[in-house]
This record gives C-alpha cells, sequence and structure tokens, in this order.
C-alpha cells in the first residue's frame, strides 16, 4: 500500500476498506503477540494493527471460511483462549482468516498444543452452525500434544454435521481404548474421510482390534489410506488388519509393529553376529602368520560376509521402528548381506581348497558379479516380482557349487563334502519358512528361517575350519596338486 499523503491513487470506498485492512492486520497482531510471548489484550491488539492512516485505498476483503471477511471470528477465539487460560494459535488464526482448507497446528511460543488449546479452537469451528468447520478439508494434528480427552473432542467435530474433512492426521497423540473407539466410531461415519493417519500412538493390540472392526464391517465410510504404523500390534491382528484393507482395495501402512516378533528376528541373528565374530577370531588364529596371502584374502573375504550379513539382518529387525528411511536403509543392507555371505562362503573353498584350479578362479569372479548383481536388485528392484528375482538368485547362486563338487570332494573327503552338503540344504530348507511369512508354534516363520541360516552357516563354518584349513602343508603353493595323496592329515 502506498503511505499516507502518496499521489498514486486507486478507487476508494470509503470505512469498509479500513476495516478490511484492520482485520488482516489483527491476525498478524496476534501472531506476533503469542510469537513473543505478550497477553493479546484489546489495547496490545489496536496498537498493533493501527493502519487507518496507513492506507486509505480499496482493497478487496480477505475471505474467511464463513466467506464475510467478519473480524469478529478472532475476538470470539481469543475470548476462548482467556477464558481456557491458554495462548492462541497463529496456525488456526492465519489458515482460517485467508479460507485455506488446510489446517496444520503446530506448538507456537514454546508451549505445547493440548487438549484446552483444542477446546478453544473446537469452539471457534463449531460456531455459527459449524461454518468455519465446514470448509476444512485437511486436518493435521500430529505435533500436538493431546491426550485422551483431546482426541474425544476430535470425535466430536468429525460427529458434527457440517464435518467434511478428507484427511485426519493424529500421529504421535496419546490415545486409550475409549477415545479409539470413539474416534474410530465418528470416522467410519464420515463418508468423506479418505486418509486416517494415526502413528505412534500407542494403540496395541486394543486399538488393532478397533481399527480392524471398522475395516472388516460394512461400514459406509469411503477411507482408502489408513496408517497405524509403530503402534506395538501383534501378528495376528496385523494380519488379520491386512486381509480386511485388501478385500475392501484399502492401503494400510502396518510397518513398525509386531514388536515381540521382531524381537525375536534381530535376538536370533544377533546369536549369529556372536558365532560369526568369535568364529573369525579362530580361523584366523589358526591360519596363523604364514599363510600366503591369497589364503588370507580368501579367508578375509568369507569372514567380513559372514560378519555384514548377520550385522546388517540384527540391525534391520533392531531398527525396524526408526522411520522409513531408516528401514528403507538396512532392509537393502539385510538384503545385500545374504548375496555376499553366498559369494564369501564359496572364498575358502575356491580360492583355496581348488586354487591350482584356473576354472575355479573364474567360477570364484562370476559368484562375486553374480552377488553384485543381487546388490542391485536389492537397492533398485522394486514390484511384485522383487521377493521372487531375489530368491531366485539365492538358490541358483547357492547351488552352483554342484558344478565342481566332484573336485571339491577329492579336496575335502567325505566327511568335508557331508557337512558342506548339509549346509547347503539347511540354507535352502528355511526358505519355505521365509516366503510363508506366518507363525509354526506360536514362533515367527521368519525367526525359524533365520535359524536355519545359523545352522547352515554353522555346518560351512567347521567344513571351512577342519577340512579347508586342517594342514598348512595341504593348503601350502609348494605342493602340487599330485602330491596330495601322499600328505599326511594331521589329526586335530
Amino acid at each position: 500500500c502506498p503511505a499516507k499523503g502518496s499521489s498514486f491513487s486507486m478507487n476508494r470506498s470509503g470505512p469498509s476498506v479500513v476495516a478490511s485492512m484492520r482485520s488482516v492486520a489483527k491476525v498478524a497482531a496476534l501472531a506476533l503477540l503469542a510469537w513473543a510471548g505478550r497477553p493479546a489484550t484489546g489495547q496490545a491488539v489496536e496498537a498493533v494493527a493501527d493502519v487507518e492512516g496507513f492506507c486509505p485505498a480499496k482493497l478487496r476483503p480477505v475471505q474467511t471460511l464463513a466467506g464475510d471477511g467478519d473480524a469478529a471470528m478472532f475476538d470470539e477465539y481469543l475470548e476462548n483462549c482467556r477464558a481456557m487460560q491458554v495462548k492462541p494459535s497463529a496456525d488456526a488464526l492465519i489458515s482460517l482468516q485467508l479460507g485455506s482448507d488446510r489446517l496444520t497446528v503446530r506448538p507456537s511460543g514454546g508451549r505445547p498444543f493440548g487438549d484446552l488449546e483444542l477446546r478453544a479452537l473446537a469452539l471457534l469451528l463449531e460456531d455459527g452452525r459449524g461454518a468455519k468447520l465446514a470448509g476444512l478439508r485437511h486436518l493435521d494434528l500430529s505435533a500436538c500434544d493431546l491426550g485422551p480427552a483431546g482426541l474425544l473432542l476430535v470425535s466430536h467435530l468429525l460427529r458434527q454435521p457440517s464435518c467434511a474433512l478428507e484427511s485426519l492426521d493424529l500421529s504421535n497423540q496419546g490415545a486409550d481404548r475409549e477415545s479409539i473407539c470413539s474416534l474410530v466410531s465418528a470416522a467410519g461415519r464420515l463418508q468423506g474421510l479418505r486418509a486416517l493417519r494415526m502413528r505412534s500412538c500407542n494403540l496395541g493390540d486394543e486399538g488393532g482390534r478397533v481399527i480392524l472392526d471398522l475395516l472388516a464391517t460394512d461400514s459406509a465410510h469411503a477411507l482408502k489410506e489408513v496408517d497405524i504404523q509403530n503402534n506395538f500390534i501383534s501378528f495376528h491382528t496385523c494380519s488379520q488388519i491386512s486381509q480386511a484393507a485388501k478385500n475392501r482395495n484399502m492401503t494400510v501402512r502396518l510397518a513398525g509393529n509386531r514388536v515381540l516378533d521382531e524381537v525375536f528376528n534381530s535376538v536370533s541373528h544377533g546369536f549369529g553376529e556372536v558365532l560369526a565374530s568369535v568364529g573369525s577370531v579362530l580361523l584366523f588364529r589358526r591360519m596363523g602368520d604364514e599363510r600366503p596371502a591369497y589364503q588370507v584374502c580368501s579367508m578375509a573375504l568369507y569372514c567380513s560376509a559372514l560378519n555384514i550379513m548377520y550385522l546388517s539382518s540384527t540391525l534391520y529387525h533392531a531398527f525396524f521402528a526408526l522411520g522409513r528411511t531408516t528401514v528403507y536403509v538396512f532392509r537393502i543392507l539385510d538384503y545385500s548381506g545374504i548375496f555376499l555371505l553366498i559369494a564369501g562362503s564359496y572364498s575358502p573353498f575356491l580360492g583355496i581348497s581348488l586354487y591350482e584350479e584356473r576354472w575355479a578362479a573364474v567360477l570364484l569372479a562370476l559368484m562375486w558379479a553374480a552377488a553384485l548383481v543381487g546388490i542391485c536388485t536389492a537397492a533398485f528392484l522394486t514390484g511384485p516380482f522383487a521377493v521372487p528375482v531375489r530368491l531366485s538368485l539365492y538358490i541358483a547362486m547357492g547351488w552352483t557349487g554342484l558344478v565342481c563338487i566332484r573336485q571339491l570332494a577329492k579336496r575335502l573327503g567325505p566327511c568335508g563334502t557331508l557337512m558342506l552338503f548339509i549346509g547347503g540344504v539347511l540354507y535352502t530348507g528355511g526358505v519355505p519358512f521365509f516366503v510363508r511369512a506366518r507363525h509354526t508354534l506360536s514362533v515367527p516363520d521368519h525367526t525359524i528361517w533365520h535359524l536355519f541360516v545359523v545352522a547352515g552357516s554353522v555346518f560351512h563354518y567347521f567344513t571351512v575350519f577342519k577340512f579347508v584349513l586342517h594342514d598348512k602343508a595341504r593348503t601350502s603353493p609348494a605342493v602340487s596338486p599330485g602330491e596330495y595323496a601322499s600328505v599326511p592329515l594331521r589329526p586335530l
């Protein structure tokens, strides 16, 4: 606006211009006072919002949700806040004044937005037969600090005839069974609601079953997306919710639940990591200091792959509730660790036992190249074919060793070959449990698969420990292939 006395001129319409500008200025004044922590008295607001002599030009009034640019709503809201002895929300004031259909409420002035703050706002939204509530389509209260009483108040707003919300975000709020039942019941009757987000609300199995009742019953709701991540819901309830959502063609986000399952998963491979760490130390102690470089490199690849696989799997399942980005990164590491373990397990056999064979070096290089391809699929391949492709690569890489089983059998002997074969069978035997992904005898199938992996790696470890590194003379490059039969075996 031009300053008073400027030669610039516009069409004028008298006092209506001043009233419009004063209502806008009050919004900024209230926000400024709230930020400064000063009480929003009438004198303070008038002092900050005095623009009568500043801009006399005619401007179109800012429209509110009621459509009339009425500044009385601010006085009403301030009166509500004074009655509740709470600070006003700048987000609410500005969003409603500008006529936005999206309201995101955040703490202001260093104080949380709790139940009483929400009560003052709710009185404003309900005033005038819910005219202001009728204009809202998206309500985000995820940054607030609401308790069960606040959620009951939200469910009361949802039951208003004028409510036309399309998305509601109540993540990170405290809830109990009564408030969840009331909220879900109200949401089920709201025909325009498309998205309901309640992440980290501590729903538990009780709250999960309430959500399940909403999705499984023949309700009139129009929900298309429900986000209930990180709510300590059990595997059984999560499975039922997933099936109900599938039947209704809905998207339900359940990551970060099934806490007990993830504890079993992380502990099982955490135990494997302890074994891998101790076993790596014992292997290098057995090798001593006089081994040639190719043996040290082959064993380093094997031990590194073994530890990476168990450590990444343990961390992936332990960090299941740390957010989508963290879970995504560690999921890639978990899948990649399996490919590394398969290629790493070939290294002692092809790189030490069959060191003299040139084709063994070629086969080992192909295994590591296949592992690199597998890591790329873990990082970039998504969709319904991602899991089948990875499983096919796992199994194909694992059993490629059959092409040289005769040569290995000559070097390992019958006992070593049998242990090697049993390890491969154990690795493969856990795959059906991985695919099934349910519970067997109250134990997660994924944990059972982990136990198969631990057992398979134990058999392969002792095959390496006893039959690949069983004697320095046997693995020395000074011994020619034809002399293996004459080398005496030293008992352990």
